[in-house]
């Protein structure tokens, strides 16, 4: 029996463990791994050539404008074959193998457990070369913010795993608070597999929370100038930060999180203001200040990132957290990579794919952000989709049945008289 808790992150997981990513330093490293291993294994000054190509290939690609984007793995491989001893990279990957069991065993005897460059470089390589036949595999390229690339060959589809691992097991249970829609999830993970889903209600008390979504604004790119939406989106900031005791505020990128952090500071009063750092030392530092501060009398209000540090995977228990607005729908960043994704679920899909692989996702992030306020029976707090792309038929059918029930259609005047009776 395998029982796996936090269910909507396995394709995420899955994703994580079957991608490969090489930096900079990776190849810089490799080339010192290789430089310890030319006297005992012959391949590797054969590999050693290929080092400098790969790096050429990296600073190429920092001429991009683009922060994110999918490269030609056959381009790749012409660049990084021309002028070696290799005639395909199916022979790289081979020589690579020999080289890496036997800095593997070293490090093993040495009692060394880390994964070297040289195995990284490897598993990269193996990936590449099973790209060109696998379109569940996408070759990608980011630029960090000091300019750095980074290659990548990055899973999509996590469905050919969690299913062999499915199989390897008499039971599988998935279980998670916002598996929804159920029948969605279920395809993307298992496909034709059989499975029994079972959706239960929520056992919480619905007296202990109001939930609302505004009709009247939205993050949608083609009204993010208009003067109207952004106004009303900062009232409804200024009217939810004005609740009693701490609350969060989520937003879909840090863009728009610190666009609106900014405008709204000065209408906030009586609660001490925490923006998401970038850094994730600092972000924790800041969490905790915030999450002590129910104890001390104070509240404060945090500004955050949908799928972020403060978003999910924490337990707000009691007055840590007493109501949570999501602005605007976090839909992934739209870019080739994206469209590539999208397209390769239509294919398998068909019209559900674009929902499964792009919607889906960013409706996950929201209730991920919503769940942080309500953690045991005994909690109260208002939940607020601060979007209206959230009543959108499809969109609103994605949400849990017992949020689409108990959800109110609100304007920003209705938002107020509701935010009043909930303060009294």
């Amino acid at each position: 029996l395998l029982l796996i808790d936090e269910a909507h992150n396995c394709g995420d997981v899955v994703q994580s463990i079957e991608s490969v990513t090489i930096e900079e330093r990776d190849i810089v490293q490799a080339g010192h791994e290789l430089a310890g291993r030319r006297r005992s294994q012959q391949q590797a000054d054969a590999i050693t050539q290929i080092l400098p190509q790969i790096t050429r290939f990296m600073e190429a690609l920092k001429a991009s404008h683009e922060v994110e984007d999918w490269f030609d793995p056959a381009i790749f491989q012409r660049m990084i074959l021309a002028g070696t001893l290799y005639q395909s990279v199916e022979g790289v990957v081979d020589d690579l193998l020999k080289i890496s069991e036997g800095i593997r065993e070293k490090n093993m005897q040495a009692g060394e457990f880390r994964e070297s460059a040289i195995e990284r470089l490897t598993e990269f390589f193996y990936r590449i070369f099973r790209s060109a036949a696998d379109p569940a595999y996408l070759t990608v390229y980011r630029k960090a913010d000091d300019g750095t690339v980074a290659l990548e060959v990055r899973n999509i589809d996590p469905s050919t795993k969690l299913q062999d691992i499915a199989r390897a097991h008499a039971c599988c249970i998935l279980i998670s608070g916002t598996l929804s829609p159920i029948e969605s999830y279920r395809r993307y993970y298992f496909g034709d597999l059989p499975v029994t889903a079972i959706s239960l209600p929520n056992a919480f008390p619905p007296e202990n929370r109001r939930i609302l979504c505004a009709d009247d604004i939205t993050t949608a790119y083609s009204m993010r100038r208009d003067r109207d939406n952004l106004a009303r989106t900062e009232d409804y900031i200024a009217t939810f930060a004005a609740l009693p005791g701490n609350l969060a505020i989520y937003f879909p990128s840090y863009d728009l999180l610190n666009t609106f952090a900014e405008r709204c500071a000065p209408r906030i009063r009586k609660k001490q203001i925490y923006v998401e750092p970038k850094d994730t030392a600092a972000a924790a530092v800041m969490l905790r200040e915030f999450m002590a501060l129910p104890g001390t009398g104070r509240f404060g209000i945090l500004f955050a990132v949908c799928g972020g540090k403060w978003s999910e995977g924490l337990d707000y228990r009691g007055e840590m957290l007493a109501g949570a607005l999501v602005i605007g729908l976090p839909l992934a960043p739209f870019n080739r990579v994206r469209r590539m994704v999208i397209e390769y679920f239509r294919m398998k899909f068909g019209t559900e794919g674009e929902f499964i692989s792009y919607t889906l996702p960013a409706i996950n992030r929201a209730l991920q952000a919503l769940g942080r306020v309500l953690r045991t029976p005994e909690d109260r707090g208002m939940l607020v989709l601060g979007e209206r792309r959230f009543l959108e038929p499809r969109v609103r059918a994605g949400l849990p049945p017992w949020m689409q029930e108990e959800m109110t259609t609100c304007t920003i005047d209705l938002f107020r008289k509701e935010a009043g009776r909930w303060r009294s």
